[in-house]
């Protein structure tokens, strides 16, 4: 499995990443591309993109440059564009064909950026798996079916995306059972493992499962 990784730009100041992720880096079945500032976050992380894309007017000049001694391809677009530096990265690596997509970053800064930044992870046309870790927490867009063990207490929300989802939850508090969560409804928030699996299946529609303290899976 190739996995496609966007590294963000946003002011976390700690970013998990999931030592299986780092183990698919270090054996080169990543394709590694970088969002504008989303360099800087790189080499914070220890992280060698393979691609570096936007504007160029977040990320600092000194890291764009050993970008650039180091020959790291560079794809520099002009300020006034229709893509946000994060859309650009993620179309980069759709074009490659990976099976999967993860994004690093992207929290913190200003709420516009971030909704924005979750809207592009989220829209309907990306059809790969795809999850962000922003800073501590972790998203996961969900069409099908998600599920992970989970410590007892663990705080798990799902929420509705593009409409109405109907959704069964196991293993939580509250669970849920082929239960239609209306576009904007809240039901879904804040649920709780109850210690084990956690599954959410999404019998129709897609949601955003949300795990807001996910530092144990990393």
């Amino acid at each position: 499995m190739r996995i496609g990784v966007v590294l963000a730009g946003g002011a976390s100041t700690h970013q998990q990443v999931p030592a299986q992720l780092r183990d698919s880096i270090a054996l080169g079945n990543a394709l590694v591309v970088a969002a504008d500032s989303g360099l800087d976050l790189a080499e914070r992380l220890g992280i060698v993109a393979n691609i570096v894309v936007g504007d160029f007017d977040s990320v600092t000049p000194d890291a764009l440059q050993r970008a650039r001694d180091s020959g790291i391809e560079i794809q520099q677009h002009p300020t006034a564009k229709d893509e946000t530096d994060l859309e650009l990265a993620l179309a980069v690596v759709l074009e490659a064909a990976v099976d999967r997509i993860v994004v690093l970053g992207g929290a913190g800064g200003r709420l516009d950026h971030l909704l924005a930044n979750i809207a592009a992870i989220a829209r309907p046309t990306i059809t790969v798996p795809i999850e962000a870790w922003l800073g501590t927490e972790l998203f996961v867009v969900v069409d099908h079916r998600w599920s992970e063990s989970l410590s007892e207490g663990i705080v798990v929300s799902v929420i509705p995306w593009n409409g109405p989802a109907t959704v069964s939850e196991g293993g939580v508090r509250w669970p849920l059972d082929h239960h239609v969560l209306a576009a904007g409804a809240t039901q879904g928030i804040s649920n709780e493992s109850l210690g084990g699996l956690v599954e959410i299946t999404v019998h129709d529609g897609r949601c955003i499962v949300v795990v807001p303290d996910a530092k144990e899976l990393s």
